[in-house]
Formats: structure tokens, sequence, C-alpha cells
């Protein structure tokens, strides 16, 4: 379970606020709960990331005048990750021309239901983004640039991103 006041506290500590994450009204913290926010969203619609996926098997819903099979996206799809067969979405519906269509796709799920292994990725991002925000900072973008490629590389290489599930 990640707590965004935990991520906060680690980044400024990173980088080398050390109390500032006591301070919730000034400038530096505000605007790093507002990038935490934005990260959070950001990850719940990359592909890269799939702790948020889910497996799902559609069923057409009719055809369109093209002869494609019309199905509803799922009410919580946030981004499709992959499919089993050719697809392409148009407005609420996906249309492939296959009959029936599995799909994994991105979904929302609160912050506290994240695995514990994005919590270094969160930190590294927030380090990052609080670097572009502050000019105090900027001297070690880089560094948590470099940092942040590492912990997504990380977490991509652990959840076997390449496995298919339909074979």
């Amino acid at each position: 379970m990640i707590d965004k006041g935990e991520v906060i506290k680690t980044a400024f500590f990173r980088l080398g606020k050390n109390n500032a994450y006591n301070d919730n009204k000034s400038d530096e913290y505000t605007t790093a709960v507002a990038l935490l926010d934005k990260i959070i969203d950001n990850m719940a619609k990359q592909t890269a990331f799939l702790f948020n996926s889910v497996t799902t098997k559609l069923t057409s819903t009719g055809n369109n005048d093209m002869g494609e099979n019309r199905f509803n996206t799922p009410v919580d799809c946030l981004n499709i990750i992959r499919a089993d067969n050719d697809y392409r979405e148009e407005n609420e519906f996906i249309y492939s021309s296959s009959s029936e269509l599995n799909i994994q796709y991105c979904r929302k799920i609160d912050v506290k239901e994240y695995p514990d292994k994005l919590f270094d990725y969160m930190v590294a991002s927030l380090c990052k983004d609080m670097c572009l925000a502050f000019n105090a900072y900027q001297d070690r973008f880089q560094l948590f640039s470099q940092d942040e490629y590492k912990e997504r590389s990380k977490i991509i290489n652990q959840q076997g991103f390449n496995y298919n599930p339909w074979g």
C-alpha cells in the first residue's frame, strides 16, 4: 500500500529539503502534491505498467456498415494495452473483424492499491518533476531522470511485459 504523504516526504529528503514535508502550506509542498497527482494519473494510463490491468473477453454487439464487429469499450477502460486480434477504437466502441475479442486494458485504481514496488519510481518521478518546477533543484535533474528510467525499467522487467496471455 502506497501512501502519498510518504512519497512526498521521501522525495523532499532526496532533494535535500528535510523539513519541507512538514509544511503543507508552502509552495513547494502544494506543488509536490499537484505533481504527484499528475504522476499517478499518468501511471494509470501508461501501457508500460500492468499493475492496474484487466484481461477480459468482449462479445460483439453488432456490425457497422463496413462489416466489422462492434464491441462496447469497458466502462472503466483508460487505455487498451493489447488484444488477441486486430482492432481499432472509435468513440466508445471497438471494431474488429473477429466476432470475439480478448483485450487487456488499464483501469483506474486508488493509489492505496498500487503495489509497493512502484514507490521508488513515484519518488524518482516526483523528484524529477520538482527539479523542473523549482530552480533550486535543477542541478539534480539529470540524476533523477536516470533514476526514474532505472526504476521504470526494473518494474517493466519484473512484470513480464512480453507475456502473451492468449498463447
